[in-house]
């Protein structure tokens, strides 16, 4: 069985930050208390404003396709729309 990483990024429009920084908090809660989540970081860098790293870590596939569908049904889907999404998926032993 294979573990899921998602490593990158996310980028913020400054117009928004304010606005989405509790929504961004919420989700990052939902994330970690998710079955199978092992590791859910997603912090803002404090060099770059609206630029948000992140790094995640899930037991399996099939959990991380439990947390993809998650989303897709989260406020975050229709909030996050203006969000700027960069990262990597890959499947690690």
């Amino acid at each position: 069985m294979s573990k899921v990483i998602v490593e990158g990024h996310i980028r913020v429009p400054l117009e928004k930050l304010n606005e989405l920084r509790p929504a961004i908090a919420k989700h990052v809660e939902l994330s970690r208390a998710e079955e199978g989540n092992i590791v859910f970081q997603l912090e803002e860098n404090a060099e770059d404003p609206g630029r948000f790293d992140l790094y995640e870590e899930f037991v399996d596939n099939a959990a991380f396709e439990v947390h993809k569908q998650r989303t897709a049904q989260s406020d975050w889907a229709e909030q996050g729309k203006a969000v700027e999404k960069n990262f990597e998926v890959k499947e690690v032993n």
